[in-house]
């Protein structure tokens, strides 16, 4: 927002008649995240921010309006270094890290490869703030598989007859396991042995308290029921990067994502949750500046839908409902079924066919406005070629704004 401010304090403007496509981005981000979200300030003056927490849609939009010359200043994180086809003029390097590592000769590389394309500029220059990274010589490391250092988690996957008679040895602790456990940890597939034994003696340390609190199927009847199982996975599967620093919020922690996801399992659209933190009392005294609320709020929340709604956090729900069901069935306690939240967690609440659809670069707001004219029973492509066929007044009626009608007739 600094840049804009001094865009508009020396009277600045984007001199280019596609400028007017970001209008249908702006009005897709008021209706769906929030009307004054930062960005939406920023697209009105020619000038964007990407980064790993936006939608898939919202990214790919932003980097086609760059190319297209209707955003004319990106400010962006190294999520553009590879796979996405832009080309600048000029490259600012402001920092030299990626992430928590520094950028190294190949990225950097990559990143000043950006700047003045053919068929595009001629000539580009790139301006960095901090030294060029140190250049190395590149090779292609192609590891082998060694089954006497590979996880255990693969081989239990793999068939015994595959199994190399020195890798034998390290699998009797997992085989002298009872057999419905061994059939367990195998349908938790990628998870760590010893972090589901944990779990499950965790469980058991505690049974009664635990089964009250694991003992629902479907949706979590209270916070505590979602809070718990994200807490068991949280003390055994996270990773040293899972734990993300959040300005305004800090470092996060399960009962900062228990709260962000049962909020979005009570409202169902990241707009919605976006606007209860921004007007709920404790994020105000929090924090207490209007502009910077709705930023915090909005990339919070869209960070955890890309990073942990799209895939870990189901992973993990369906972790845990699979092993308190083995400890609560040998107990012979009543048990629970959490594979219907997972699920609907991972595709917004809309049934996994349907979903499959945003693997096209359609908003999931626009798939639920349409969902009645989608159907499971076909594949992704015939839905695509269906909507496809109804027009932009059919498609208006049901309430698609510009951006999305776009979107969709892109995709086909």
């Amino acid at each position: 927002m600094e840049y804009v401010e001094f865009l508009k304090l020396n009277e600045i403007k984007i001199d280019n008649p596609f400028v007017n496509e970001n209008l249908s981005i702006i009005e897709w981000i008021r209706e769906n995240i929030n009307n004054k979200w930062s960005l939406n300030t920023a697209l009105e003056n020619g000038v964007a921010f990407h980064h790993g927490a936006l939608p898939r849609h919202l990214g790919s939009t932003i980097v086609d309006s760059f190319n297209s010359g209707a955003i004319r200043w990106l400010f962006c994180t190294s999520t553009l270094i590879e796979g996405v086809n832009t080309s600048a003029k000029n490259v600012i390097l402001f920092d030299k890290e990626k992430g928590r590592k520094p950028i190294d000769f190949f990225d950097y590389k990559n990143i000043a490869g950006r700047s003045g394309r053919m068929r595009k500029h001629f000539i580009g220059n790139v301006i960095r703030f901090e030294d060029q990274p140190e250049q190395m010589e590149l090779f292609v490391d192609i590891p082998l598989f060694n089954q006497a250092q590979a996880p255990l988690e693969i081989l239990i996957s793999m068939d015994e007859k595959d199994i190399e008679d020195e890798a034998k040895p390290r699998l009797d602790k997992f085989n002298n396991l009872p057999e419905e456990l061994k059939d367990v940890i195998k349908l938790n597939s990628g998870v760590s042995i010893e972090s589901q034994i944990e779990i499950i003696n965790k469980i058991e340390s505690n049974l009664k308290e635990y089964n009250n609190l694991l003992n629902w199927t479907a949706l979590p009847k209270s916070f505590d029921n979602l809070s718990t199982v994200i807490e068991l996975c949280w003390d055994s599967l996270t990773g040293p990067g899972d734990k993300t620093f959040i300005e305004g919020i800090g470092r996060l922690s399960a009962r900062w994502l228990a709260s962000f996801t049962f909020s979005y399992i009570k409202l169902k659209t990241i707009g919605a949750v976006v606007n209860t933190y921004i007007n709920d009392d404790f994020w105000k005294e929090r924090i207490p500046d209007t502009q910077k609320r709705i930023d915090t709020a909005s990339y919070s929340i869209l960070h955890i839908t890309r990073h942990w709604f799209d895939y870990k956090l189901p992973k993990w729900i369906n972790v845990i409902s699979n092993l308190q069901e083995y400890v609560f069935k040998k107990h012979k306690m009543p048990y629970g079924n959490y594979s219907f939240i997972a699920s609907s967690i991972e595709n917004g609440f809309l049934h996994p066919n349907i979903a499959a659809l945003t693997e096209y670069d359609i908003p999931i707001t626009a798939i639920k406005k349409l969902e009645k004219f989608i159907s499971s029973d076909r594949t992704p492509e015939m839905n695509i070629t269906f909507l496809n066929q109804l027009s932009d007044n059919e498609l208006i009626a049901n309430r698609l704004l510009k951006y999305e009608i776009d979107k969709i007739r892109n995709s086909f």
